[in-house]
């Protein structure tokens, strides 16, 4: 997973995100046409920085990763079924 920031304004994953706007994707779409409109500000999204993303953040996660219920998860929730997909 990579945190990177929005250049340009952009549609993705189904919502709009805005300039500046800091994200968490999946680091199998970061190709030359997602670099044009999204910036790598940090490289792998270490597990122990789970605890700091947002609810939002992780639900994006979950999202990428398939994980089921995610969106009715609290945010340990998430963190567990996170770390369970990537066998940690």
């Amino acid at each position: 997973m990579y945190k990177v920031k929005v250049i340009s304004p952009v549609y993705f994953d189904d919502k709009r995100h805005e300039i500046d706007e800091v994200i968490v994707v999946d680091k199998k779409i970061m190709n030359e046409d997602v670099f044009k409109i999204l910036e790598e500000i940090e490289e792998e999204v270490e597990e122990e920085n789970l605890e700091d993303l947002t609810v939002a953040e992780l639900k994006e996660i979950a999202k990428e990763k398939e994980i089921e219920s995610y969106s009715t998860m609290k945010k340990e929730e998430l963190i567990k079924a996170i770390k369970e997909i990537e066998g940690e």
